[in-house]
């Protein structure tokens, strides 16, 4: 069973190194490492000292477009694994990780399990008040449960305890069998671009790409698998940005999940909360780009 393990970066060469270094470092190394570099500059990676072993990976480094969507799809068309890993540049996986995917992929025999996906160990957790709000606007639950709400919005999360089936995965470090996902894309309709706004990032498009995916085949949790995801200080947008791409991505997500006219009134009611939500944001951080952000992403048809 051969592994391929994506990497997508922007501007972040001191991460792209680490995560390089990282992956040909597993006890059980991917077969191949496949970064996707939009950086707006050249950027040149020291080679890891182990380059040369027989053992190392085999690594290829494409270019690309700003677009977390067009980068993971350059990668998936490169990848030539039985299994495809994406990670994000700033993941610390632990020696053993690569390993442990590909033997629970190995275990399943019948090939039923199309995706994989562990647990960050610094998980933030959300001030009270506003997980209260989010559950009574059917925007999230406590602790998250893979699965969309009554009103077509994923509800993030997923703090299980034993291996668990979801509907999709949202994750920093997630893992597929590659026939299991067949001409599935990501969704470049997700990020900047799609409302106006020159960042090539975005949100969901591995909530809509995994749950596809989740069609056809099971889409497990495992706890056992821990990682860590410390987010880089690099190359990030302000909350105005970062809030009108978060609703955006809400908005599309829900309106393909919320069918029937329950499910559509459920959403209607929770794209309000959100509103309702931007406004306690601001209040609470003192950042209008909550509100900005909410009211850029909703007057976008």
């Amino acid at each position: 069973m051969t592994h391929s393990a994506i990497v997508i970066t922007k501007d972040r060469p001191r991460e792209a190194a680490a995560s390089l270094a990282m992956l040909a470092a597993q006890d059980v190394p991917p077969d191949e490492i496949i970064l996707v570099d939009a950086s707006e500059r050249d950027v040149t990676f020291a080679p890891s000292p182990d380059a040369q072993s027989s053992q190392a990976p085999r690594v290829t480094m494409l270019r690309a477009a700003s677009n977390i969507s067009g980068q993971k799809n350059a990668g998936l068309a490169a990848a030539t694994g039985d299994i495809v890993s994406f990670f994000d540049d700033d993941v610390l996986l632990p020696a053993d990780y690569c390993g442990a995917v590909l033997r629970r992929f190995a275990d399943d025999v019948e090939g039923r399990i199309g995706g994989i996906a562990g647990l960050p160990l610094n998980q933030p957790k959300a001030v009270w008040p506003f997980l209260l709000y989010r559950k009574v606007f059917l925007l999230q639950t406590d602790r998250g449960r893979g699965r969309f709400r009554l009103s077509g919005f994923p509800d993030f999360g997923c703090d299980f305890e034993t291996e668990s089936e979801v509907e999709f995965l949202a994750s920093t470090a997630v893992s597929f069998r590659r026939s299991a996902i067949g001409d599935t894309r990501f969704d470049e309709g997700l990020t900047g671009p799609a409302i106006g706004l020159t960042t090539g990032r975005g949100f969901a498009e591995d909530v809509e790409f995994s749950n596809a995916v989740a069609r056809t085949h099971s889409l497990r949790v495992l706890p056992s698998l821990r990682f860590r995801h410390d987010p880089s200080p690099a190359n990030r947008e302000g909350t105005e940005i970062t809030q009108a791409l978060y609703v955006h991505a809400m908005r599309r997500v829900s309106a393909a999940h919320a069918a029937g006219p329950l499910r559509r009134l459920a959403r209607l009611w929770a794209l309000a909360g959100q509103g309702g939500l931007c406004l306690m944001q601001t209040v609470w951080y003192r950042d209008a780009g909550y509100v900005r952000g909410y009211w850029k992403a909703m007057r976008h048809s």
